[in-house]
């Protein structure tokens, strides 16, 4: 028994060392980006999420307007949503997460995602996705840099 409580004291003890060795070493920043996910999360839609955070907006709303159909027309493109985040947030954003996850049915979700940049600068995702035949699609988004105009739409 005294050797087991010795042996919790030196665990706890390490333990201890290794959060204020963590708290002390100093970071770097990598090349992938930081999205933090709910649990029961969808791939697909979070290769979608980590694809916008990296700045790659071509590749996101190819990806959300399969269905959804936002307008992306060409000779608009500076007023469309990619063209807004390409001049807003040319580098893309150092973190998202997941702050809302709704699933209504085996084959629909509901989801609010948070983006921030590195200069703190933030934009909400908003979005329902479908499942059809095995594969996840975009239906409906909307993005914005204003909270509650996002949870107005996503609360209905």
């Amino acid at each position: 028994m005294l050797r087991t409580l010795r042996q919790s004291k030196a665990l706890k003890l390490l333990q201890m060392t290794c959060v204020v060795s963590a708290i002390l070493v100093p970071t770097f920043s990598v090349a992938k980006t930081v999205c933090e996910s709910l649990p029961g999360s969808i791939e697909v839609l979070e290769d979608a999420k980590e694809i916008l955070t990296l700045g790659q907006y071509n590749s996101f709303f190819g990806f959300a307007n399969r269905i959804a159909n936002i307008d992306t027309n060409p000779e608009a493109s500076d007023n469309t949503p990619e063209g807004i985040l390409s001049r807003a947030f040319p580098g893309g954003f150092q973190t998202c997460s997941t702050i809302m996850s709704k699933m209504v049915s085996e084959r629909f979700i509901s989801e609010i995602v948070i983006f921030i940049d590195s200069q703190e600068r933030v934009i909400f995702l908003g979005w329902d996705a479908i499942k059809v035949n095995d594969s996840w699609e975009i239906v409906k988004y909307q993005i914005e840099d204003n909270f509650e105009k996002i949870i107005e739409e996503w609360r209905s």
